[in-house]
């Protein structure tokens, strides 16, 4: 029996990832303060990977759910161009 499990858990693919999540007027100022340049994003980016190497996660799920500012959404597109490879 447990063979069988194992094989079929192995049949799914899974991801473990952290969360960075960011919510009303503080999650605002939050945001406004790791976009507001790029050296503070890149940061924040190169933070993220350490704990995600240091805890074995697959990526980060950034869960923005506040409002933003214009020039946060230009830094959080370039940080997106950025990590994706363009």
């Amino acid at each position: 029996m447990f063979n069988v499990i194992f094989l079929a858990t192995g049949l799914f693919i899974y991801f473990c990832v952290g969360t960075l999540i960011t919510e009303w007027d503080a999650g605002k100022e939050i945001c406004a303060e790791f976009l507001k340049s790029e050296a503070d994003w890149r940061s924040l980016a190169d933070q993220l990977v350490a704990i995600a190497v240091h805890c074995g996660f697959d990526g980060w799920l950034l869960n923005i759910e506040n409002p933003l500012q214009v020039s946060c959404l230009i830094v959080l597109d370039l940080w997106k161009q950025a990590k994706l490879g363009g």
